[in-house]
């Protein structure tokens, strides 16, 4: 599973290229760029290198998640949302998806496992445009999120990291938009 890294590179690269005049601060930030980009790259080869056991096992950190997003050209676009790992790095109902994401050599803190969330429902009205109507954070967490998941992520339907990858896009861009199933949002003592 690769990123786009050349993407984002070619894109500090062309902002730095156009400048007149670039300034120590455009050097620098591009030197930046190249340093984080260097990090995720690292991040995921190890990924490869790990086993299932160590990658089922690895602890989730949001904060490194977070910083993978923004090296990923995905930063947090308002001081109002969480990082929010689609597949739970620490809940029990997560751990079958955990074990996709470990058998296709996916660590829970690479970038296409993160979706920018309102931190909850007072934060929604501060969100740029393309989270209006997002789900907040605090709310997903249920056992329904879990079971859509479920629906999502399993053996028959992930057959590579291309598909996870783009599993994980959809679930974003639904979580994102609130155009998952109903039953999601529901609690425990209301599911069917």
């Amino acid at each position: 599973m690769t990123l786009p890294h050349e993407h984002v590179v070619n894109h500090a690269i062309n902002n730095f290229a156009k400048k007149d005049k670039p300034s120590l601060l455009d050097w620098n930030h591009l030197k930046v760029v190249s340093q984080i980009q260097q990090g995720l790259i690292a991040y995921e080869a190890e990924g490869r290198g790990m086993t299932f056991e160590q990658l089922i096992n690895e602890a989730h950190d949001s904060s490194r998640l977070a910083r993978h997003m923004a090296a990923n050209g995905d930063p947090r676009p308002s001081q109002h949302c969480d990082c929010h790992a689609i597949i739970a790095g620490k809940d029990p109902r997560a751990v079958p998806m955990r074990g996709i994401m470990a058998w296709v050599k996916m660590r829970v803190d690479f970038p296409l496992n993160g979706a920018w969330l309102p931190h909850n429902t007072a934060a929604k009205p501060k969100m740029p445009r393309h989270l209006s109507k997002a789900v907040p954070h605090s709310r997903i967490h249920r056992n329904g999120y879990y079971r859509w998941l479920g629906t999502l992520i399993d053996q028959t339907r992930i057959k590579d990291d291309r598909t996870l990858a783009q599993t994980l896009r959809d679930i974003r861009f639904k979580l994102e938009t609130s155009t998952f199933p109903s039953y999601v949002m529901l609690r425990a003592d209301q599911l069917p």
